[in-house]
Protein backbone atom coordinates (compact mmCIF):
# COMPACT_ATOMS: atom_id res chain seq x y z
CA UNK A 1 0.00 0.00 0.00
CA UNK A 2 1.01 3.57 -0.29
CA UNK A 3 2.67 5.17 2.58
CA UNK A 4 -0.90 6.05 4.28
CA UNK A 5 -3.55 3.51 5.63
CA UNK A 6 -6.05 5.38 3.99
CA UNK A 7 -5.80 7.13 0.26
CA UNK A 8 -7.61 9.54 -1.82
CA UNK A 9 -7.95 9.65 -5.32
CA UNK A 10 -9.35 12.98 -5.48
CA UNK A 11 -11.19 14.97 -8.31
CA UNK A 12 -11.12 12.76 -11.35
CA UNK A 13 -13.81 11.28 -13.75
CA UNK A 14 -14.91 7.92 -12.20
CA UNK A 15 -15.58 4.95 -14.43
CA UNK A 16 -16.88 2.72 -11.50
CA UNK A 17 -18.13 -0.20 -13.98
CA UNK A 18 -20.56 -1.25 -11.06
CA UNK A 19 -24.17 -0.74 -12.28
CA UNK A 20 -25.08 0.46 -8.74
CA UNK A 21 -22.93 3.18 -8.45
CA UNK A 22 -22.93 6.20 -10.84
CA UNK A 23 -19.50 7.16 -12.94
CA UNK A 24 -19.00 10.60 -11.98
CA UNK A 25 -17.46 13.36 -14.15
CA UNK A 26 -15.46 14.74 -11.27
CA UNK A 27 -15.28 12.43 -7.79
CA UNK A 28 -12.87 10.94 -5.41
CA UNK A 29 -12.53 7.52 -4.75
CA UNK A 30 -11.22 6.60 -1.09
CA UNK A 31 -9.27 3.39 0.01
CA UNK A 32 -8.58 1.94 3.66
CA UNK A 33 -5.65 -0.17 3.03
CA UNK A 34 -6.29 -2.77 0.51
CA UNK A 35 -10.01 -2.07 0.01
CA UNK A 36 -12.09 0.56 -1.61
CA UNK A 37 -13.92 2.57 1.04
CA UNK A 38 -16.37 4.97 -0.77
CA UNK A 39 -16.78 6.47 -4.21
CA UNK A 40 -18.45 9.33 -4.16
CA UNK A 41 -18.63 13.05 -5.38
CA UNK A 42 -16.47 14.77 -2.57
CA UNK A 43 -14.61 13.08 0.15
CA UNK A 44 -13.55 14.80 3.17
CA UNK A 45 -10.63 12.60 4.41
CA UNK A 46 -7.76 14.52 6.43
CA UNK A 47 -5.62 11.85 7.16
CA UNK A 48 -5.38 10.23 3.86
CA UNK A 49 -2.50 10.59 1.55
CA UNK A 50 -4.11 12.57 -1.55
CA UNK A 51 -3.02 11.59 -5.04
CA UNK A 52 -4.30 14.40 -7.42
CA UNK A 53 -6.92 13.12 -10.00
CA UNK A 54 -7.50 15.95 -11.64
CA UNK A 55 -7.43 15.81 -15.59
CA UNK A 56 -7.62 12.05 -15.38
CA UNK A 57 -9.78 9.13 -15.63
CA UNK A 58 -9.70 6.63 -12.92
CA UNK A 59 -11.38 3.20 -12.72
CA UNK A 60 -10.86 -0.24 -12.20
CA UNK A 61 -7.70 -2.11 -13.12
CA UNK A 62 -7.86 -4.34 -16.45
CA UNK A 63 -7.75 -8.27 -16.41
CA UNK A 64 -6.15 -9.90 -19.06
CA UNK A 65 -8.09 -13.41 -18.74
CA UNK A 66 -5.90 -15.30 -20.72
CA UNK A 67 -2.16 -15.12 -21.36
CA UNK A 68 0.54 -16.92 -21.89
CA UNK A 69 3.53 -15.32 -19.63
CA UNK A 70 6.52 -17.44 -20.35
CA UNK A 71 6.34 -16.42 -23.69
CA UNK A 72 7.76 -13.28 -22.59
CA UNK A 73 11.05 -13.26 -24.26
CA UNK A 74 9.79 -14.34 -27.38
CA UNK A 75 8.18 -11.37 -28.18
CA UNK A 76 7.06 -10.99 -32.03
CA UNK A 77 9.47 -13.69 -32.62
CA UNK A 78 6.50 -14.83 -35.29
CA UNK A 79 4.66 -11.65 -36.17
CA UNK A 80 2.69 -13.72 -39.01
CA UNK A 81 2.00 -16.80 -37.70
CA UNK A 82 -1.05 -18.14 -38.82
CA UNK A 83 -0.89 -21.91 -38.08
CA UNK A 84 -1.21 -23.62 -34.82
CA UNK A 85 1.12 -26.50 -35.45
CA UNK A 86 3.74 -24.05 -36.62
CA UNK A 87 3.27 -21.90 -33.86
CA UNK A 88 3.68 -25.36 -31.57
CA UNK A 89 6.61 -26.45 -33.59
CA UNK A 90 8.78 -23.03 -32.79
CA UNK A 91 7.57 -21.72 -29.41
CA UNK A 92 7.35 -25.54 -28.10
CA UNK A 93 9.54 -28.35 -29.80
CA UNK A 94 12.21 -25.50 -30.06
CA UNK A 95 12.48 -23.00 -27.67
CA UNK A 96 10.11 -24.25 -24.89
CA UNK A 97 11.70 -27.83 -24.73
CA UNK A 98 14.84 -25.83 -23.84
CA UNK A 99 13.28 -23.65 -20.75
CA UNK A 100 15.38 -23.95 -17.38
CA UNK A 101 13.15 -22.77 -14.27
CA UNK A 102 15.35 -19.37 -14.84
CA UNK A 103 13.68 -18.96 -18.46
CA UNK A 104 10.81 -19.77 -16.80
CA UNK A 105 10.92 -16.86 -14.19
CA UNK A 106 12.69 -13.96 -16.33
CA UNK A 107 9.86 -14.49 -19.44
CA UNK A 108 7.06 -15.09 -16.56
CA UNK A 109 8.50 -11.88 -14.16
CA UNK A 110 8.78 -9.78 -17.79
CA UNK A 111 5.13 -10.62 -18.70
CA UNK A 112 4.12 -9.23 -15.71
CA UNK A 113 5.90 -6.09 -15.35
CA UNK A 114 5.11 -5.11 -18.66
CA UNK A 115 1.01 -5.69 -17.51
CA UNK A 116 1.10 -3.59 -15.01
CA UNK A 117 2.85 -0.78 -16.83
CA UNK A 118 -0.15 -1.34 -19.38
CA UNK A 119 -2.43 -1.06 -16.27
CA UNK A 120 -2.90 -4.82 -15.74
CA UNK A 121 -3.93 -5.53 -12.27
CA UNK A 122 -4.65 -9.44 -12.75
CA UNK A 123 -3.73 -11.75 -15.31
CA UNK A 124 -5.07 -15.67 -15.97
CA UNK A 125 -1.41 -17.01 -17.00
CA UNK A 126 -2.04 -19.90 -18.89
CA UNK A 127 0.86 -21.63 -18.83
CA UNK A 128 1.37 -25.03 -21.37
CA UNK A 129 4.67 -25.10 -20.15
CA UNK A 130 4.96 -26.39 -16.94
CA UNK A 131 7.50 -28.87 -16.94
CA UNK A 132 8.51 -29.88 -13.53
CA UNK A 133 7.43 -28.76 -9.84
CA UNK A 134 10.76 -26.10 -9.93
CA UNK A 135 9.34 -24.45 -13.41
CA UNK A 136 6.37 -24.09 -11.88
CA UNK A 137 7.57 -22.67 -8.43
CA UNK A 138 9.83 -19.82 -10.73
CA UNK A 139 6.68 -18.96 -12.72
CA UNK A 140 4.89 -18.43 -9.17
CA UNK A 141 7.62 -16.41 -7.58
CA UNK A 142 8.19 -14.59 -10.40
CA UNK A 143 4.97 -13.44 -10.26
CA UNK A 144 4.53 -12.97 -6.62
CA UNK A 145 7.76 -10.71 -6.73
CA UNK A 146 6.42 -8.46 -9.31
CA UNK A 147 3.02 -7.75 -7.33
CA UNK A 148 0.40 -8.42 -9.81
CA UNK A 149 -2.60 -10.33 -9.17
CA UNK A 150 -2.45 -13.59 -10.81
CA UNK A 151 -4.10 -16.86 -11.27
CA UNK A 152 -1.58 -19.05 -12.66
CA UNK A 153 -2.91 -22.32 -14.35
CA UNK A 154 -0.60 -25.37 -14.54
CA UNK A 155 -0.40 -27.43 -17.08
CA UNK A 156 1.62 -29.74 -18.99
CA UNK A 157 4.11 -28.67 -21.45
CA UNK A 158 3.37 -29.10 -25.10
CA UNK A 159 7.08 -30.59 -27.14
CA UNK A 160 7.21 -34.29 -27.41
CA UNK A 161 10.23 -33.99 -24.60
CA UNK A 162 8.40 -33.05 -21.51
CA UNK A 163 7.28 -34.81 -18.93
CA UNK A 164 3.98 -34.74 -17.00
CA UNK A 165 4.96 -37.40 -14.48
CA UNK A 166 4.52 -34.43 -11.54
CA UNK A 167 0.64 -33.62 -12.56
CA UNK A 168 -1.55 -33.52 -11.15
CA UNK A 169 -0.13 -34.99 -8.18
CA UNK A 170 2.21 -31.78 -7.55
CA UNK A 171 -1.64 -29.47 -7.39
CA UNK A 172 -2.17 -30.45 -4.27
CA UNK A 173 1.57 -28.73 -2.98
CA UNK A 174 0.82 -25.75 -4.70
CA UNK A 175 -2.68 -25.30 -3.73
CA UNK A 176 -1.52 -25.74 0.46
CA UNK A 177 1.17 -23.18 -0.72
CA UNK A 178 -0.29 -20.46 -2.80
CA UNK A 179 -4.31 -20.84 -2.48
CA UNK A 180 -4.73 -18.96 0.62
CA UNK A 181 -7.26 -16.01 1.79
CA UNK A 182 -4.44 -13.00 1.63
CA UNK A 183 -2.34 -14.60 -1.90
CA UNK A 184 -2.36 -12.29 -4.66
CA UNK A 185 -0.92 -15.40 -6.82
CA UNK A 186 -3.17 -18.38 -7.06
CA UNK A 187 -2.40 -21.67 -8.91
CA UNK A 188 -5.37 -23.26 -11.23
CA UNK A 189 -5.20 -26.52 -13.67
CA UNK A 190 -4.67 -25.82 -17.18
CA UNK A 191 -6.03 -28.79 -17.82
CA UNK A 192 -7.42 -29.07 -21.11
CA UNK A 193 -9.77 -32.06 -21.76
CA UNK A 194 -8.05 -34.40 -19.14
CA UNK A 195 -11.10 -35.10 -17.13
CA UNK A 196 -8.64 -37.33 -14.14
CA UNK A 197 -6.72 -34.15 -14.23
CA UNK A 198 -10.07 -32.29 -13.75
CA UNK A 199 -11.48 -34.72 -10.55
CA UNK A 200 -7.64 -33.88 -8.78
CA UNK A 201 -8.45 -30.19 -9.24
CA UNK A 202 -12.02 -30.02 -8.30
CA UNK A 203 -10.93 -32.53 -5.19
CA UNK A 204 -8.87 -29.56 -4.47
CA UNK A 205 -11.17 -26.78 -5.03
CA UNK A 206 -9.41 -25.35 -7.73
CA UNK A 207 -9.79 -23.21 -11.06
CA UNK A 208 -10.02 -25.21 -13.92
CA UNK A 209 -8.26 -23.43 -17.74
CA UNK A 210 -9.46 -24.95 -21.15
CA UNK A 211 -9.37 -24.08 -24.74
CA UNK A 212 -11.51 -25.18 -27.31
CA UNK A 213 -10.85 -24.91 -31.01
CA UNK A 214 -14.03 -24.15 -33.40
CA UNK A 215 -17.22 -22.80 -34.00
CA UNK A 216 -19.09 -21.42 -30.51
CA UNK A 217 -21.10 -19.60 -31.91
CA UNK A 218 -24.06 -21.68 -31.61
CA UNK A 219 -23.93 -20.69 -28.14
CA UNK A 220 -27.01 -18.47 -26.79
CA UNK A 221 -26.46 -14.62 -25.58
CA UNK A 222 -26.95 -15.77 -21.84
CA UNK A 223 -23.27 -16.87 -22.73
CA UNK A 224 -22.03 -13.87 -24.41
CA UNK A 225 -20.15 -12.35 -21.85
CA UNK A 226 -17.05 -12.34 -23.93
CA UNK A 227 -13.59 -11.51 -21.66
CA UNK A 228 -10.29 -10.14 -23.12
CA UNK A 229 -6.70 -11.58 -22.59
CA UNK A 230 -3.69 -10.88 -25.12
CA UNK A 231 -2.90 -14.71 -25.30
CA UNK A 232 0.54 -14.44 -26.74
CA UNK A 233 3.41 -12.17 -27.41
CA UNK A 234 5.26 -13.66 -29.47
CA UNK A 235 2.41 -12.46 -32.62
CA UNK A 236 0.42 -10.11 -30.37
CA UNK A 237 1.22 -7.07 -28.67
CA UNK A 238 1.31 -6.49 -24.83
CA UNK A 239 -1.48 -4.65 -23.32
CA UNK A 240 -5.17 -4.58 -23.31
CA UNK A 241 -5.72 -1.15 -24.98
CA UNK A 242 -4.58 -2.59 -28.42
CA UNK A 243 -6.90 -5.70 -27.81
CA UNK A 244 -9.77 -3.52 -26.68
CA UNK A 245 -9.69 -1.75 -30.15
CA UNK A 246 -9.22 -4.76 -31.61
CA UNK A 247 -12.65 -6.34 -30.53
CA UNK A 248 -14.36 -2.95 -30.94
CA UNK A 249 -13.30 -3.07 -34.67
CA UNK A 250 -13.24 -6.57 -35.43
CA UNK A 251 -16.87 -7.04 -34.08
CA UNK A 252 -18.18 -4.27 -35.68
CA UNK A 253 -16.84 -4.78 -39.20
CA UNK A 254 -17.93 -8.56 -39.09
CA UNK A 255 -21.77 -7.74 -38.02
CA UNK A 256 -21.94 -4.63 -40.76
CA UNK A 257 -20.67 -7.56 -43.47
CA UNK A 258 -23.46 -9.93 -42.25
CA UNK A 259 -26.14 -7.32 -42.24
CA UNK A 260 -24.98 -6.17 -45.99
CA UNK A 261 -25.09 -9.69 -47.12
CA UNK A 262 -28.86 -9.64 -45.48
CA UNK A 263 -29.01 -12.02 -42.50
CA UNK A 264 -31.25 -10.48 -40.68
CA UNK A 265 -30.02 -12.06 -37.59
CA UNK A 266 -26.66 -10.65 -36.92
CA UNK A 267 -25.55 -9.57 -33.96
CA UNK A 268 -25.69 -5.85 -32.66
CA UNK A 269 -22.51 -4.02 -33.10
CA UNK A 270 -20.71 -4.02 -29.82
CA UNK A 271 -20.47 -0.74 -27.50
CA UNK A 272 -17.13 0.67 -26.60
CA UNK A 273 -19.19 -0.28 -22.55
CA UNK A 274 -19.87 -3.82 -23.71
CA UNK A 275 -15.56 -3.48 -24.70
CA UNK A 276 -14.69 -2.43 -21.20
CA UNK A 277 -16.91 -4.69 -19.89
CA UNK A 278 -14.62 -7.32 -21.06
CA UNK A 279 -11.63 -6.06 -20.23
CA UNK A 280 -12.65 -5.72 -16.30
CA UNK A 281 -15.92 -6.91 -15.34
CA UNK A 282 -15.75 -10.10 -17.41
CA UNK A 283 -12.45 -10.63 -16.96
CA UNK A 284 -12.88 -10.61 -13.12
CA UNK A 285 -15.64 -13.29 -13.75
CA UNK A 286 -13.81 -15.71 -15.83
CA UNK A 287 -11.09 -15.57 -13.34
CA UNK A 288 -13.28 -16.41 -10.44
CA UNK A 289 -12.60 -12.82 -8.75
CA UNK A 290 -16.02 -11.20 -9.49
CA UNK A 291 -15.72 -10.39 -5.94
CA UNK A 292 -12.81 -9.49 -5.74
CA UNK A 293 -12.00 -7.01 -8.01
CA UNK A 294 -13.22 -5.82 -11.95
CA UNK A 295 -15.70 -2.77 -10.07
CA UNK A 296 -15.46 0.06 -8.41
CA UNK A 297 -17.04 -0.95 -5.23
CA UNK A 298 -16.70 -0.57 -1.48
CA UNK A 299 -15.36 -3.63 0.28
CA UNK A 300 -13.53 -5.00 -2.61
CA UNK A 301 -10.01 -4.32 -3.48
CA UNK A 302 -8.34 -1.58 -4.54
CA UNK A 303 -6.71 -2.59 -7.77
CA UNK A 304 -7.11 0.58 -9.26
CA UNK A 305 -5.42 2.55 -12.60
CA UNK A 306 -5.27 6.02 -13.64
CA UNK A 307 -5.32 7.36 -17.15
CA UNK A 308 -3.98 10.84 -17.83
CA UNK A 309 -6.06 12.65 -20.34
CA UNK A 310 -3.23 15.42 -21.57
CA UNK A 311 -1.52 13.55 -24.00
CA UNK A 312 -2.47 15.22 -27.68
CA UNK A 313 -3.89 12.31 -28.84
CA UNK A 314 -6.50 12.16 -26.10
CA UNK A 315 -7.71 15.52 -25.40
CA UNK A 316 -10.34 17.28 -25.17
CA UNK A 317 -12.48 14.18 -23.12
CA UNK A 318 -15.57 14.15 -24.63
CA UNK A 319 -16.57 10.44 -23.40
CA UNK A 320 -14.41 8.44 -20.61
CA UNK A 321 -15.62 5.26 -21.78
CA UNK A 322 -14.50 6.14 -25.35
CA UNK A 323 -11.28 7.85 -24.33
CA UNK A 324 -10.66 4.86 -22.61
CA UNK A 325 -11.16 2.00 -25.45
CA UNK A 326 -10.13 4.08 -28.23
CA UNK A 327 -7.73 6.54 -27.94
CA UNK A 328 -5.70 5.76 -24.64
CA UNK A 329 -2.05 3.97 -24.42
CA UNK A 330 0.28 2.78 -22.02
CA UNK A 331 2.19 5.95 -22.19
CA UNK A 332 -1.23 7.45 -20.58
CA UNK A 333 -0.99 5.34 -17.50
CA UNK A 334 -0.11 7.27 -14.64
CA UNK A 335 -0.68 4.89 -11.74
CA UNK A 336 -1.74 1.39 -11.04
CA UNK A 337 -2.14 -0.21 -7.71
CA UNK A 338 -3.27 -4.16 -6.94
CA UNK A 339 -3.93 -4.64 -3.72
CA UNK A 340 -3.82 -0.87 -2.44
CA UNK A 341 -0.21 -1.22 -3.29
CA UNK A 342 1.27 1.15 -5.85
CA UNK A 343 2.84 -0.66 -8.52
CA UNK A 344 3.43 2.58 -11.20
CA UNK A 345 3.15 6.31 -10.25
CA UNK A 346 3.82 9.08 -12.15
CA UNK A 347 4.08 6.83 -15.29
CA UNK A 348 6.89 5.01 -13.63
CA UNK A 349 7.16 1.46 -12.54
CA UNK A 350 7.88 1.65 -8.57
CA UNK A 351 10.59 -0.61 -7.53
CA UNK A 352 11.58 -1.97 -10.77
CA UNK A 353 15.07 -2.15 -12.39
CA UNK A 354 14.48 -2.00 -16.69
CA UNK A 355 17.95 -2.19 -17.50
CA UNK A 356 18.27 -5.33 -15.24
CA UNK A 357 14.87 -6.99 -16.95
CA UNK A 358 16.27 -6.38 -20.01
CA UNK A 359 19.63 -7.89 -19.52
CA UNK A 360 18.34 -11.00 -18.02
CA UNK A 361 15.52 -11.34 -20.98
CA UNK A 362 17.92 -11.10 -23.34
CA UNK A 363 20.51 -13.36 -22.07
CA UNK A 364 17.65 -16.10 -21.62
CA UNK A 365 16.38 -15.77 -25.17
CA UNK A 366 20.26 -16.02 -26.27
CA UNK A 367 20.69 -19.10 -24.49
CA UNK A 368 17.81 -20.43 -25.39
CA UNK A 369 18.60 -19.75 -29.26
CA UNK A 370 21.87 -21.09 -28.84
CA UNK A 371 20.63 -24.57 -27.08
CA UNK A 372 17.64 -25.38 -29.93
CA UNK A 373 20.03 -23.83 -32.88
CA UNK A 374 16.99 -21.49 -33.83
CA UNK A 375 17.70 -18.41 -35.60
CA UNK A 376 15.75 -15.26 -35.83
CA UNK A 377 15.33 -12.91 -38.83
CA UNK A 378 15.18 -9.19 -37.72
CA UNK A 379 13.77 -8.08 -40.61
CA UNK A 380 12.10 -11.07 -41.78
CA UNK A 381 8.18 -11.81 -42.13
CA UNK A 382 7.75 -15.45 -42.18
CA UNK A 383 8.71 -18.07 -39.98
CA UNK A 384 12.91 -18.92 -39.92
CA UNK A 385 13.90 -22.53 -41.07
CA UNK A 386 16.30 -24.11 -37.78
CA UNK A 387 19.38 -23.68 -38.20
CA UNK A 388 19.59 -21.12 -40.65
CA UNK A 389 21.35 -17.45 -39.60
CA UNK A 390 19.85 -14.32 -40.78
Amino acid sequence: MTDSARTLFKGGTIVTMDAKIPHLVVGDVLLEGDRVAAVEANIGADDAEVIDAAGTIVLPGLIDAHHHAWLGVMRRLMPDVDDLFAYIDVVAEKLGAHYRPLDMYVSTKLTAIASLDAGITTIVDASHNSRSPEHTDAALESLDSAGIRALHMVGAAMDKKASAEHLPRDLERLSLNWNTSNSLVRVGLFGQLNLDWWKVARSLNISILTEFIGDLAKLGPQFARPALGIDLDTAFGSDMFGEMRALFGQQRTAMRYRRFRGEVNAAAQISVDEVLRAATVNGARVAGLEMTTGTLTPGKQADIIMLRTNGVAVFPVTNAVGTIVQAVERSDVDTVMVAGRLRKRSGKLVGVDIEKLAAEAIASLDYLREASGYRTNLFGTSTPELGVTA
